[in-house]
């Protein structure tokens, strides 16, 4: 295994196409037999799958070669990160084992791209229990041409009914989707200081491949947050986004419960870890001391954009990607 991430890092350092660099992983070892019972860790690998479905249902999406190319390609199975993200990414792409990984440095970010077969064949035996969102259409669309292409016999899959408790898909939706905030206010007038703290998650009403509205799934996270789910417009294109919005004590109990049994692997970790310390901080301490206030600011001054520092011993001891 070692041996496959020096070769991985070696060809980044020779690859650098328009500013695009691609890392690649593939186990070129697999025998017939080794990669059969890889497949069938299907259910068995579920805490794996229903993260990688929720995070792909957030922001990923499959590309289908169109039969009249004259270059025949495989599908491609893709997820975008923030390039801070990367080493989630790597990880994702490792437990794989097939396909590589494409770095946008203009765009700040990577793209995680599978379309060798076997590859394939592995997400969806991982994920396929676990789609809630209008994004089953291209996985549908993927076994399709698997079956006309590939000699197999997949059946269509249908979006899963379970409750979101039951497993990590909403962990893998919020490291696409979710964000979480720390507001602090200084009413100088009243010598105040108020402290918010939300946390978020905003899609796209209309999914612009199959035109399905995101309306279901987004309602079911709201319903289990017990809160409302409210349409953003954003007037320089015309798209409507679905969003929810966690302010209440009973909404934040929630949530953090949810995130006690299902962790979050990306970056956003690392600001669920500060959110939790200020919102515990605001729980015991109905006064907070000078002390508490200059807490909350250093914690708050080193979130989302403004972190330069990334601890990720939360996704390399973790079990799911062993």
């Amino acid at each position: 295994m070692a041996r496959g991430i020096r070769t991985w890092i070696n060809y980044l350092s020779k690859k650098n196409i328009k500013r695009v660099y691609i890392y690649r992983y593939n186990f070129s070892t697999f025998n017939k037999r080794e990669f059969d019972e890889y497949l069938s860790l299907n259910n068995k690998d579920n805490n794996f799958g229903s993260y990688l479905a929720g995070l792909f249902e957030g922001d990923g999406h499959i590309w289908i070669p169109k039969e009249n190319m004259i270059k025949k390609h495989n599908p491609r199975f893709c997820i975008t990160f923030h390039i801070k993200d990367l080493p989630l990414a790597k990880i994702i792409l490792k437990k794989i084992g097939f396909g590589f990984i494409r770095i946008k440095s203009k765009e700040n970010a990577v793209v995680l791209t599978v379309s060798p077969i076997k590859g394939l064949k592995y997400i969806l035996s991982q994920i396929s229990n676990y789609l809630r969102t209008p994004k089953i259409n291209q996985v549908n669309k993927l076994i399709d041409w698997l079956n006309k292409y590939q000699d197999t016999n997949y059946p269509s899959i249908v979006c899963n009914e379970n409750t979101l408790e039951s497993d990590n898909w909403l962990a893998g939706f919020i490291d696409a989707d979710g964000g979480f905030y720390i507001y602090y206010f200084h009413k100088t007038e009243i010598n105040k200081c108020i402290i918010k703290l939300t946390f978020t998650i905003e899609q796209r009403r209309i999914d612009p491949v199959s035109k399905e509205s995101y309306e279901l799934i987004m309602k079911k996270i709201a319903n289990f947050f017990k809160i409302n789910l409210s349409i953003r417009s954003q007037k320089s294109t015309g798209n409507s986004y679905l969003r929810l919005v966690v302010t209440n004590k009973l909404s934040k109990s929630i949530l953090i419960n949810y995130l006690t049994n299902y962790s979050l692997y990306s970056s956003k970790f690392l600001n669920y870890i500060d959110w939790k310390e200020v919102h515990k901080l605001k729980m015991n301490n109905r006064n907070l001391s000078i002390e508490d206030k200059s807490q909350i600011l250093l914690l708050k001054s080193n979130m989302n954009n403004k972190r330069t520092q990334f601890n990720w011993d939360h996704i390399y001891k973790s079990n799911i990607f062993i």
